[in-house]
Formats: structure tokens, C-alpha cells, sequence
């Protein structure tokens, strides 16, 4: 995951129902930081809220209402849009089928990947992939080549 790693910082707020609360419990920045980073370090397993709130010394429920205030959006919907970040960094490497990018992003089958992926994205990561290398092999030849 090192080689690919997200921008945790492209997730703060996501999507038209990400609000940053001007009121409530928040985080401190260095409590976001470390949430982001425990949570990227869960998309192969799947998601632990009590262990991210644990290493903030919060219990789960205030961790996930300041997580929200602060960020815009629940642990959970920031987590599921994490996967698909990495997910789409990863459809950019040719030689990795589907199943290997839904086992790497912590999916129960390529199946799941799909329905997750369509639902966020609006297509299917086969056709996202395709449109996506159709694009970079239409560029004019002078980028191509520079």
C-alpha cells in the first residue's frame, strides 16, 4: 500500500451531504491526522472504529461525532470513500485484474467491488478503466512523447 498510498487529505469532505459542523465535539488537526492514517491502515481489513478511537484515547461514540464536526463526513463514509480513492490509483495499473484490486482494497469479492465502486463513482471500474486509458492514449503526440 506504501507505493499507492491516498491522499487523506483529498477525502476531508466528500459528496453534497459533507457538512463541517461550526458546533460540537471536534478534533484537534494532529487527532484528524492520526484517524486518517488509522484508518487507511484498515482498508485491506476492514474498518475498526474502536481501535481508531482507542489510539485518540475517545470513546467510539465522541470519536465519531467530532471525527464527523471536524471532517464533514462519519468515519465510515470517509473510510468507504478512501477504498475507492485507492481503488481508482490502483485501476491505473494495467496488469492488475479486478479480483487483485478488490482483495487489496479490502473487499469480500470482486462482486462487492463492483456494487461498491458503481455506486460511488457512477460506473463500473472495468468501464472507469477503460474511458481512463482511452483518455491518456488520445493525447496529442507531443505530451505522448515528452
Amino acid at each position: 500500500m506504501e507505493e499507492m498510498a491516498i491522499d487523506l487529505d483529498v477525502l476531508s469532505v466528500s459528496g453534497p451531504e459533507a457538512t463541517i459542523s461550526s458546533g460540537g465535539a471536534r478534533l484537534a488537526p494532529w487527532q484528524i491526522k492520526v484517524a486518517k492514517q488509522g484508518m487507511a491502515r484498515q482498508l485491506r481489513t476492514g474498518l475498526r472504529i474502536g481501535e481508531v478511537a482507542a489510539r485518540l484515547e475517545l470513546s467510539e461514540t465522541h470519536f465519531a461525532k467530532a471525527f464527523r464536526n471536524s471532517v464533514g463526513v462519519a468515519p465510515y463514509r470517509w473510510f468507504q470513500n478512501a477504498r475507492i480513492a485507492y481503488a481508482m490509483r490502483m485501476l491505473a495499473e494495467p496488469h492488475l485484474s479486478l479480483s487483485e484490486i478488490a482483495a487489496e482494497c479490502g473487499y469480500s469479492d470482486q462482486s462487492h467491488f463492483i456494487t461498491a465502486f458503481s455506486r460511488a463513482i457512477g460506473t463500473t471500474p472495468g468501464r472507469w478503466r477503460r474511458k481512463r486509458r482511452s483518455a491518456t492514449n488520445t493525447e496529442p503526440l507531443g505530451r505522448a512523447a515528452a
